[in-house]
C-alpha cells in the first residue's frame, strides 16, 4: 500500500494497513474509537485507516453512529437520563465506565432532550457514587448538590450547645460572617430551619435541624470511608 503512495511522502507505521487477511497494525487511536463504537454499534466492520485525516474522518462517522445509536433507543436513552440527570453523575464517570467520549455522550444527552450541565454544575453529585436521590431523604440529597457541602455540614454538626456563632466561628476558626453564610446556605438547600437561638444564647437544633442531623450521619460516616 505504502508504494501506492509518492515517493517520499511519510506514512505513519502504525496507521499503514496489513495485508489482506491480517490484522490492521492500528494506532491507538483507532483502536480505542473502535472499540468503544463496537459496543454501540455491533455492526461496524474495521476500516482500514491509513492516514490520520481517515482516522479523523471515520472517528466523526463512529461518533455520529453513536449518537444516533444511544438517542434512537429508548433504552440507552433512559439509561443515560438516569444516570446522568436522575443520580446526577458527570459524563466523565459515565464516560470512564462505558468507555464512549464525553463529547459524544453530550451530545446524545442533548438529542434526547437532556439538558448538559456546564462549569461547576457539571460535576458529579457527591453522593451520585452510593446511590440517586432516591437512595437518601430530599433534605441530605439537596443539601450536598452545591459545592462544600460537607464541611459546611460538619460545622453545622458541630453548632449545638455553643454559647453563640461568633463564639463558635472562633472555636472553628473561621470568620463569623462566613459561617453564617454557610448556615443559610445549608438552610437554603434543604428549605428548612436548622437553627435556633435560645434566650440564653445558646445554639440548639430545631426538630427539623435533628432529624436532618440524624439523617446526614450515616452519609458522612460513608464519606469519609
Amino acid at each position: 500500500m505504502a508504494s501506492s503512495r509518492a515517493e517520499g511522502e511519510r506514512v505513519p507505521k502504525a496507521m499503514v494497513c496489513s495485508p489482506v487477511g491480517s490484522r490492521a497494525a492500528w494506532s491507538c487511536q483507532a483502536r480505542t474509537v473502535w472499540s468503544w463504537a463496537a459496543q454501540l454499534w455491533p455492526g461496524i466492520g474495521r476500516p482500514c485507516a491509513d492516514s490520520h485525516a481517515g482516522v479523523r474522518g471515520w472517528r466523526a462517522a463512529a461518533g455520529s453512529a453513536c449518537r444516533a445509536r444511544v438517542s434512537s433507543s429508548r433504552t440507552g436513552a433512559h439509561w443515560l437520563r438516569e444516570q446522568y440527570q436522575d443520580r446526577q453523575r458527570s459524563l466523565k464517570d459515565i464516560a470512564a465506565e462505558t468507555g464512549i467520549p464525553a463529547g459524544t455522550l453530550a451530545a446524545a444527552a442533548r438529542e434526547a432532550g437532556i439538558p448538559v450541565r456546564h462549569g461547576v454544575n457539571g460535576r458529579a453529585h457527591p453522593l451520585a457514587s452510593l446511590g440517586g436521590p432516591g437512595a437518601f431523604p430530599p433534605a441530605v440529597w439537596d443539601a450536598f448538590t452545591r459545592p462544600g457541602a460537607e464541611q459546611r455540614i460538619r460545622r453545622l454538626l458541630a453548632l449545638p450547645g455553643q454559647p453563640g456563632l461568633r463564639h463558635a466561628a472562633r472555636q472553628l476558626g473561621i470568620r463569623h460572617a462566613i459561617l453564617a453564610s454557610q448556615i443559610r446556605q445549608l438552610e437554603d438547600a434543604t428549605g428548612t430551619t436548622l437553627l435556633r437561638t435560645e434566650p440564653d444564647g445558646t445554639i440548639t437544633l430545631t426538630a427539623d435541624g435533628e432529624q436532618f442531623a440524624r439523617d446526614v450521619a450515616p452519609v458522612l460516616g460513608m464519606l469519609a470511608q
